[in-house]
């Protein structure tokens, strides 16, 4: 029975037609299980370059050799490995890519076979909206012989044929089909007993022949079927996104940067209309989602997004919505790397609710205050600066912890009386509400006095937000602030967190376990790590420098200590010149040996070194470990690698990609650790996550434009 044709200008067929040659050039041979929810994946390719049969492949088979045959063994009609076809009434020019194929003719094989079924191996399409099925053909029906492609649905029981368009040069073809496929009134579904077939018969001639190269079956859901409806403001949306995306939405995003990556769709009706926040409250940060949105209206498709952020980390975005009006908000990965974040979008605040935005946000509170002997607030030292807090603002409060009782105050300091304030004490999810003293201003008999200060258990540990609006603000009748993001220039106040009355301990002085590779040995321009690992006390940390035993030169010649670096400095990359200080203080950058380790002192004034210290050597440009890599001059585009010197995992960007870009790490001594293939263009950033030993490796770039190596180091 025979199948409808789709012609090959359908706009995904034609992007794995590209993705084909890539494969080919490349000699990669992919099977990809699939699974619910994955909206990509390769099911079959097959290049035939073996001399045999590929496994899992089958052929029709006759019992004997057939009569006119000088060949005595069994023969199925089909010889694979050949590059070329010469001699006799019919020939095979070399296939599109010059690799091996398969070839149906009697004269290869010997055999007077006239009927020639190659099988492909079972597949499961139960999960794919849609599927693709692609190869490259050589038939010309010089002699009047014909070829089809089969599909069948119940394992080649029942099969239906295309006809193959006969041509006089290697051809590449195929067909997409739907899930569900009408036939002359019976449907045909995709499912787990799949099969493909190519078929050719000669009319029991020896002459005619048929050749097939490059076959790939992959199939796609399209995402546009899968909208998650976001119910309401503040419902948690988390997602999961790992591997290839659909081709159709393989485009450069709205946010700069091609997205291959899986993707996923939703869809929100705001009721009320304002600024709205999208809030993503935690992410794994293996790799970036491309938010982007738009009105539902405008069609589901690759068109009119606007760019939220390509996001790998927390954060607040603000959107202004529309009541009643459907938006879309397209999710989509930079990487095939598995990436998990959870948002959600949180509306205007309407009357009674807290306001949980405000119009800045400040971190001068610092670290929660503690007990050591005696309370250590945990003040913003206004007053002594001349000003207090404004209008609307929200101010952060570190190392928190749970179950410890803490008191918010801006009853004294500059400006303290000027308005009422109404107090949200956040915690670190982001949606908890410890405390709060909001209330509506019409007909509230509250006072500054009354207002100014509010005592809170902690539920979580961390950094909390404590929010500011003044009374009235989430009721809508603020005598003169607006809403929760307007803010007035009046000073109102010195902000001051205080001990409740179950105060919390202060944390023992600690500076964790430095987990930096205990001997570093650095080129001249490169950096080392400072990595910790464990709990650290947060306060000031020092870096010291010792070359009492190791006998290192440059800076004072004496052991050196530089300052100033805070808890979230760290994993510090530091280089030869201690990053500027030696050369600002016109020092000699540092050679030779020196010991390393780390010194913090903490809010209390307690100071506590490191567990253990590390050796880095400055090796000279001489050094057999820092000569230079010589790459020839290509149109390569510009490539940035970083961190390097790092743990093993660099992040690679390429600009000017026209189709591919390949990423090969080979060790000192030319051996292949590593071997990554990227599709897109334009430009493309990856993360290479290496499992190796530590020390010097070669990254060699080749992508459609040129080759260029770079030398990375793992620690």
């Amino acid at each position: 029975m025979s199948l409808f044709r789709f012609y090959s200008n359908f706009p995904i067929l034609k992007n794995l037609e590209k993705m084909k040659k890539l494969f080919t050039f490349f000699l990669v041979a992919i099977t990809v299980q699939v699974s619910m929810g994955q909206n990509f994946g390769i099911v079959l390719f097959e290049d035939f370059n073996a001399a045999t049969i590929p496994a899992d492949w089958t052929q029709s088979v006759s019992a004997v050799p057939p009569a006119g045959a000088t060949s005595t063994v069994t023969s199925t009609g089909w010889a694979f490995g050949q590059t070329s076809v010469t001699g006799g009434l019919w020939g095979v020019p070399a296939s599109l890519d010059a690799s091996q194929f398969a070839v149906a003719n009697d004269d290869i094989v010997d055999q007077n076979r006239y009927e020639d079924l190659l099988m492909s191996p079972v597949m499961n399409l139960t999960h794919f909206d849609s599927a693709v099925f692609l190869y490259d053909v050589f038939y010309n029906a010089q002699w009047g012989s014909a070829a089809y492609f089969f599909i069948s649905y119940d394992a080649g029981t029942n099969w239906l044929n295309l006809p193959i368009n006969d041509s006089t040069v290697w051809a590449e073809d195929g067909v997409i089909l739907p899930r569900v496929l009408t036939v002359a009134a019976t449907p045909y579904t995709f499912n787990d007993q799949m099969m493909i077939g190519f078929y050719h018969t000669d009319g029991g001639g020896w002459t005619d022949g048929f050749a097939v190269d490059n076959v790939i079956v992959a199939g796609y859901n399209n995402p546009c079927d899968d909208i998650v409806t976001i119910p309401a403001c503040g419902a948690a949306q988390t997602v999961t996104l790992g591997g290839q995306g659909v081709i159709d939405f393989n485009f450069e995003s709205a946010c700069g940067w091609d997205v291959p990556g899986a993707e996923q769709l939703y869809s929100f009706t705001p009721s009320t209309t304002g600024a709205h926040t999208l809030s993503i409250t935690s992410a794994t940060g293996n790799s970036y989602l491309d938010y982007m949105w738009k009105e539902a209206t405008t069609g589901c498709d690759t068109l009119g997004w606007t760019c939220i952020d390509d996001a790998n980390a927390t954060g607040n975005y603000s959107l202004t919505l529309t009541a009643g009006t459907e938006y879309l908000f397209l999710l989509d990965n930079e990487f095939s790397d598995t990436e998990t974040q959870t948002f959600s979008i949180i509306c205007p605040a309407v009357q009674g609710d807290p306001c949980l935005l405000s119009a800045d946000t400040w971190g001068d509170l610092g670290v929660a205050p503690c007990v050591d002997g005696a309370c250590v607030p945990a003040d913003a030292g206004y007053t002594a600066l001349g000003f207090g807090i404004y209008g609307s603002e929200t101010y952060t409060l570190e190392n928190v912890q749970a179950g410890y009782d803490y008191v918010f105050d801006v009853c004294t300091g500059v400006g303290a009386g000027s308005w009422i304030p109404e107090i949200v004490i956040l915690a670190p999810d982001g949606t908890t509400i410890d405390a709060t003293n909001v209330e509506p201003a019409t007909g509230s008999t509250l006072t500054h006095a009354d207002n100014c200060s509010l005592e809170w258990t902690a539920t979580q540990s961390g950094t909390y937000s404590i929010i500011i609006n003044e009374l009235g603000t989430a009721n809508g009748d603020a005598p003169t602030q607006a809403s929760c993001t307007t803010t007035f220039a009046t000073d109102n106040g010195n902000p001051t967190v205080l001990c409740g009355a179950n105060a919390a301990p202060c944390p023992v002085c600690e500076v964790g376990t430095l987990t930096s590779p205990m001997v570093q040995d650095i080129c001249p321009g490169e950096s080392f790590d400072v990595a910790l690992s464990g709990n650290s006390t947060p306060g000031s940390y020092t870096l010291f420098f010792d070359n009492s035993t190791s006998g290192g030169t440059g800076g004072t010649e004496a052991p050196v200590s530089i300052t100033g670096y805070a808890q979230g400095d760290f994993p510090l990359a530091v280089d030869e010149d201690i990053n500027g200080v030696l050369s600002f203080n016109s020092l000699p950058p540092l050679a030779g040996s020196w010991e390393v380790k780390v010194i913090v002192v903490d809010a209390l004034g307690e100071d506590c070194d490191s567990t253990a210290s590390f050796t880095v050597n400055f090796l000279t440009s001489a050094d057999p470990q820092c000569i230079t890599v010589g790459v020839e001059e290509n149109e390569i585009g510009q490539v940035n690698v970083y961190p390097n010197p790092s743990n093993g995992t660099f992040t690679v960007e390429i600009t000017d990609v026209k189709e591919f870009a390949q990423f090969v790490v080979m060790d000192v001594a030319g051996r292949e650790v590593y071997s990554q293939t990227v599709l897109g263009s334009g430009t493309l950033r990856e993360v290479l996550n290496l499992d190796v030993n530590a020390g010097s490796y070669l990254l060699q770039i080749n992508s459609d434009s040129g080759t260029q190596v770079n030398r990375i180091v793992v620690e």
